[in-house]
């Protein structure tokens, strides 16, 4: 049993470094870094998911909506009295059309993917810190 073992890890290890080699040799061949793709694919996937949750969420919050809607419809078609105001009705069909954010936040709008490759965030700081630059005034020091 113990041989077996042995035998397996001693395998394991070859296959890990063929593995190993394997990637080396595609990555200087093609020129590309594999990890780096991988990671950008698997970011991709997550913001899908989560883009799709919020869409479900959002259906949701927008069904529960309605239904509260209904609910103050028919409580208000069957009282006897005036409603105050009188547009208190509308604008809870309003916020109907609205979206809720999974943190509490109404969204109005669509929402836009947000980019996580390197290369997009680094861009983005760099006009950022251009904008702020410009924004400060220049402060010269009297002697």
């Amino acid at each position: 049993m113990k041989l077996e073992m042995e035998a397996l890890r001693a395998d394991k290890a070859v296959k890990d470094e063929q593995l190993n080699m394997l990637y080396t040799v595609m990555e200087s061949h093609l020129g590309i870094n594999v990890q780096s793709i991988y990671n950008n694919l698997e970011i991709q996937r997550v913001e899908e998911r989560r883009i799709v949750r919020e869409k479900e969420l959002a259906q949701e919050a927008t069904q529960r909506r309605k239904g509260l809607v209904i609910d103050i419809e028919e409580t208000l078609g069957s009282s006897s009295q005036p409603v105050a105001g009188g547009s208190s009705s509308q604008a809870d069909v309003e916020m109907v059309n609205a979206e809720v954010d999974p943190k509490g936040f109404v969204l109005v709008g669509d929402s836009i993917p947000l980019s996580y490759n390197i290369d997009d965030i680094i861009r983005r700081v760099r006009v950022e810190q251009r904008k702020r630059k410009v924004k400060e005034p220049e402060v010269l020091f009297l002697r």
